[in-house]
């Protein structure tokens, strides 16, 4: 006979087929951060691996796993949200916007805010991660000996850009920008994140097969930043 729940669930996510790895931590931590210790998230998932892997999770993050039932294909996952707290990093200028011209988003454009500041040299050690980004507490430091300016910057950087830019497809100037409504706060954290992450991976991309190119740092190169529209 199964046991009554007597946690308060507050919180409800069908995770669908959904795997641990395939994003389904993040939706779960995400929806768990709001809630007070000792209220629950009642999870539903197809993905039969999923209990085994939350129960691990539960374990490191702190959390409780109060219930795992099977049926018909399904898993009903009760979590109750534990004491600690994640420590959750925000953009340091989240709100700025860049001008428009007209319909498009033209790279002269993008330094507003922290990134228009480009310091004579950049700091010792970092990451991957553009200027202007918060860095990911923990995240690996990595040395780069290319870090003045004078070394690196151009300022025409933008005008090659667009020069470069202008004959193809681009999507700063062929989507049609006017026409996007305005999103919930989730969702354009969300995009933004995704963004962030692409841009990581442009860098990567680039630093493992080049030599020189992996010497600069990510201060001083023209960044793909990304702000709320």
């Amino acid at each position: 006979m199964t046991r009554p729940i007597t946690t308060k669930i507050k919180a409800h996510y069908d995770g669908e087929d959904l795997g641990a790895s395939e994003g389904l931590l993040v939706a779960v931590a995400r929806l768990l951060d709001p809630l007070v210790e000792g209220e629950a998230l009642e999870l539903t998932t197809e993905n039969p691996s999923v209990a085994d892997d939350l129960r691990i999770w539960c374990r490191r993050a702190g959390h409780r796993l109060v219930r795992a039932v099977q049926e018909n294909g399904k898993s009903n996952i009760i979590i109750e949200r534990g004491f600690v707290r994640r420590m959750l990093s925000d953009p340091p200028e989240w709100g700025v916007r860049i001008p428009r011209r007209g319909d498009s988003v033209d790279m002269r454009d993008w330094q507003v805010g922290r990134s228009a500041i480009i310091a004579d040299e950049a700091p010792r050690g970092g990451s991957l991660a553009p200027r202007g980004a918060p860095v990911e507490e923990g995240a690996p430091e990595i040395e780069f000996s290319i870090r003045k300016r004078t070394d690196i910057w151009a300022n025409s950087i933008s005008e090659l850009y667009e020069q470069a830019t202008s004959s193809q497809w681009v999507g700063a100037r062929d989507i049609p920008w006017r026409e996007l409504g305005p999103l919930d706060e989730e969702v354009e954290r969300s995009v933004c994140q995704i963004m962030t992450f692409l841009a990581e991976n442009e860098y990567a991309a680039l630093y493992v097969p080049a030599r020189f190119i992996g010497q600069i740092h990510p201060h001083s190169p023209k960044q793909r930043c990304f702000f709320r529209r």
